[in-house]
């Protein structure tokens, strides 16, 4: 199908397209398969889903009409589109970046990283920080009992990087586009570490932006 865009939300993320035979449909920003920020007045061309909702949705040219006019309106959602570019250029920078990261470098980032519960983080960097995590607990525990140190310097470790262990474990969640809340779920017996090794050890996280944020990798 073919069809004109009429309106792009960023708040929502929600575009708008009227098609050829003037029926209207909207989808989110999630099956947008261009690298540029959707505009008012873009032709596109979609297909629809078994439900009747919009999936994957490109960038048609028509050959037998003349550009559009530029508008305030198609002024002010360039502006959006040049934001939008840019911070799309700085995440896939990031991502470069993190693609040559060790397990040390993941560890430094979910530190740094301590008091982030909203973005994305992929299996890579979850498991670096608890492999690490998890060695550290178990090398205080033989140091505090050959060397009969006070148990509090255990108990105080483990705290203190318990926050950055609780906001990847969020992270983790959200790139597979589940809430943090199921993070609630390890309170279970059995059945917590079951859902835990599948949501953080086998599911990949999703490969395009979801409500969460962009993609991880």
């Amino acid at each position: 199908m073919k069809g004109k865009i009429l309106d792009y939300s960023v708040q929502t993320n929600t575009v708008i397209i009227r098609t050829e035979d003037q029926k209207h449909y909207s989808f989110l920003g999630a099956v947008w398969r261009e690298w540029i920020v959707p505009m008012p007045g873009m032709h596109v061309s979609f297909e629809l889903d078994a439900q009747g909702e919009v999936s994957e949705v490109f960038i048609d040219v028509p050959t037998d009409e003349p550009p559009i006019a530029p508008t305030d309106h198609s002024h002010t959602a360039l502006a959006k589109a040049n934001v939008y570019n840019t911070r799309a250029a700085q995440h896939q920078k990031n991502l470069e970046k993190q693609a040559r990261y060790r397990t040390f470098d993941w560890v430094l980032k979910c530190i740094k990283h301590s008091f982030d519960f909203k973005d994305r983080a992929r299996r890579r960097e979850y498991w670096s920080f608890m492999g690490c995590y998890t060695l550290l607990g178990l090398s205080l525990l033989v140091c505090c009992h050959v060397f009969n140190l006070a148990n509090s310097l255990f108990w105080g470790v483990m705290l203190a990087m318990l926050i950055p262990a609780l906001a990847v474990s969020v992270r983790r969640l959200h790139d597979i586009n589940r809430t943090g809340w199921l993070l609630l779920i390890n309170l279970v017996p059995i059945v917590g570490i079951v859902m835990v090794i599948f949501f953080f050890t086998l599911e990949e996280g999703d490969t395009h932006s979801n409500r969460y944020g962009p993609a991880s990798k």
